[in-house]
């Protein structure tokens, strides 16, 4: 879990030997914020030594909702050095991989399906009530980071 980091290095020496393992990005994705450089290397290290199926979204935030880390890391790009450097990208196909398709892959889960199958239930509504109020109230996108 989390890669490992500080120690990138030693999880993918690991990794490439254990197919089985994933690497989360629970502490990493919180440098795409504050230091995207440094976040673009270990996407780079990543997708190069253990490839985009097994990289699985982590946030290590139980309580709340981090959107705004989520939407950080839908419009990161990886810099032309490193994509050319290490060969990879990190498309929006890889991103949702990222973010739900590779752990939904692991467990079984079929995403469509279970899309359906909450589209209605109580939080789908609460959801849409909340966007309602908060389109009508003009308090839509006050949250801060």
């Amino acid at each position: 879990d989390h890669v490992s980091l500080p120690r990138l290095d030693d999880f993918c020496w690991i990794a490439t030997r254990c197919p089985n393992v994933y690497g989360s990005l629970a502490v990493a994705n919180m440098f795409v914020h504050n230091n995207p450089r440094h976040f673009a290397e270990i996407m780079a290290n990543l997708l190069f030594w253990i490839g985009p199926d097994r990289i699985i979204w982590g946030s290590d935030f139980p309580i709340w909702y981090p959107h705004w880390l989520l939407d950080d890391f839908m419009a990161f790009q990886l810099p032309d050095d490193l994509k050319q450097e290490y060969g990879v990208d990190l498309t929006d196909e890889i991103k949702q991989k990222i973010i739900g398709g590779n752990i939904a892959r692991l467990y079984g889960i079929d995403i469509e399906s279970k899309l359906k199958e909450i589209e209605n239930d109580e939080i789908a509504q609460r959801k849409r009530e909340y966007a309602k109020v908060a389109h009508d109230t003009g308090i839509a996108g006050t949250t801060s980071r």
